[in-house]
């Protein structure tokens, strides 16, 4: 006896795909999607990503003010005539203290070049001014300030929790874990829970304290751009947030980390990035 002899893949596979056996001209019928299906072929990573950010990741690091939907429409827009917008949006001061942000402070040496250069610390100052003349909510969302025996007992530690216990970074009860002169909070302002390692979510009542105040957009600011500010936005998209990102109120240690998260990291994830004057111009 002997056993029937199995198809091979290819006399296996259809002769023809299902735009020719309809009698279509592959890649060119109307009634079928135009992409190339043929197995094997390696993803053009260029067209890929321009399929998924195209466009609007080019106009996002410009400023442009846009949804996934597309531009804001006047119903949306943060100058909306009757203010309810404006009432649901909070302005999200992370890590202002002096140790970033003053010439005195431990990481001075680190950030001060990029922190001049882009104009942080007015611009948080323009920044806290424009939201609250609006009626705009300001929350502040604080680093863990060093205390001794922080991270101490900890399991893993990265290589922030490892600079804040060599340089006691934000020290709780002196000047560098003080909040910048200027950039302190007021009557009015809400102060989250300190966040112990980059989101400003993590482990506190930010959440809480936005959604039980009826915000549901969040414009972010402050230090740094690329850890806490970019990982408290990226979270806040995942919690369900409309996320504006400053880019021009934010520093980190490089002026080569600053391009790369303001220009190739922020249109991933953030609906808009504004400058400060283009978002002040749009809550009225």
């Amino acid at each position: 006896m002997g056993h029937k002899r199995r198809p091979s893949l290819a006399e296996a596979r259809p002769a023809q795909n299902p735009q020719e056996r309809e009698g279509c001209e592959p890649k060119q019928c109307c009634d079928h999607p135009t992409q190339d299906r043929s197995e094997g072929k390696r993803l053009d990573r260029r067209r890929f990503m321009r399929s998924v950010v195209g466009a609007s990741g080019a106009a996002l690091a410009a400023g442009a003010l846009t949804t996934r939907g597309g531009p804001l429409g006047a119903s949306e827009a943060h100058a909306a005539s009757d203010g309810s917008l404006r009432q649901r949006t909070a302005v999200v001061i992370i890590d202002p203290y002096n140790d970033f942000l003053s010439p005195n402070g431990a990481a001075w040496p680190a950030v001060g070049s990029v922190v001049r250069a882009v104009g942080v610390v007015d611009n948080l100052k323009k920044l806290l001014a424009g939201a609250r003349s609006t009626g705009t909510q300001v929350v502040y969302a604080p680093h863990r300030r060093y205390r001794r025996g922080d991270y101490a007992n900890w399991k893993f530690r990265n290589w922030s929790h490892k600079g804040i216990m060599n340089y006691k970074m934000f020290a709780h009860g002196t000047p560098r874990g003080e909040f910048l002169n200027g950039l302190k909070a007021e009557p009015g302002d809400m102060v989250a829970l300190e966040h112990w390692s980059a989101s400003g979510f993590a482990n506190t009542d930010l959440n809480q304290i936005l959604r039980q105040h009826g915000i549901d957009h969040v414009a972010l600011a402050g230090m740094l751009t690329n850890t806490c500010v970019e990982a408290t936005g990226r979270e806040a998209v995942e919690l369900g947030y409309h996320v504006t990102m400053i880019k021009d109120a934010v520093g980190c240690m490089s002026q080569k980390e600053q391009t790369a998260a303001v220009e190739l990291s922020y249109p991933r994830f953030a609906h808009a990035i504004l400058s400060t004057d283009e978002f002040l111009a749009n809550l009225g």
